[in-house]
């Protein structure tokens, strides 16, 4: 696999993830939603917001260690060999920072099933990754409409295709 194409399988995993782990993440903190769907609290959602998780964190570390260090190369080309700070530089750097801060976070809260944490420091933990769910919540919208272009072509590109 090419390195656009090893980009394009993160970009995709990582967005369903995403879209999924905001889903059951206000699923958890929004009883009244949850209650309208499950009746109560309901350990699948629970489960498929631990398991996708799993999958946010460990899929792009997995897909750059196979790619021999390609995808690793053009990362730090573009983020720190391109001149100019515009949108798709600040874009993958905050990105990357509140993904991580999010497998970190989200960690945490899982040990912390197994071995108790302090409460003050939980707290904490869950306040990082209630930030970085808003950030990502948030950016959704805002990258969609940065990419519109892009997306147009994709699209026009499959219609056209399907009419051949």
């Amino acid at each position: 696999m090419n390195v656009q194409e090893t980009q394009r399988w993160i970009h995709r995993v990582n967005t369903t993830a995403a879209l999924v782990l905001l889903t059951t993440g206000v699923l958890h903190i929004v009883p009244d939603i949850r209650s309208a769907f499950f009746g109560g609290y309901d350990r699948l959602t629970a489960d498929i917001h631990l398991w996708t998780g799993a999958i946010f964190i460990s899929f792009p570390i997995l897909a750059t260690l196979l790619s021999s260090g390609s995808v690793l190369k053009n990362l730090y080309t573009r983020v720190f060999r391109d001149p100019l700070w515009h949108w798709r530089r600040f874009n993958l750097t905050c990105t990357i920072v509140i993904c991580s801060t999010q497998a970190c976070a989200g960690t945490m809260i899982w040990v912390d099933t197994l071995f108790p944490l302090p409460l003050t420091l939980l707290d904490v933990i869950f306040f990082v990754h209630h930030i970085g769910a808003w950030y990502i919540g948030l950016m959704f919208p805002v990258h969609l409409w940065m990419a519109r272009r892009a997306i147009v072509r994709i699209v026009r590109g499959w219609v056209l295709a399907g009419q051949q």
